[in-house]
């Protein structure tokens, strides 16, 4: 077994960590913060309710897009 754990950490060795790491914490954040931003507004109706969840849907989308071109450039 320890040639294989040997080898399992050879294989591992030259993997990227940082990047898939910043590329989830940054998408969630961001998923987090434009479901906040657009349903802390008041909604009184089911319309209105399913417009903003459309909103964030569409906005969260196009900047996790953005974030993961970014952040695949810098690391």
């Amino acid at each position: 077994t320890s040639g294989y754990w040997e080898g399992v950490r050879e294989s591992l060795r030259g993997v990227p960590f940082w990047s898939p790491l910043a590329k989830a914490v940054l998408s969630g954040t961001l998923i987090g913060l434009t479901a906040y931003h657009f349903g802390s507004s008041e909604k009184t109706s089911t319309r209105a309710i399913g417009a903003g969840v459309t909103q964030t849907v569409v906005f969260a989308s196009l900047l996790v897009i953005l974030a993961d071109f970014l952040v695949s450039c810098v690391f």
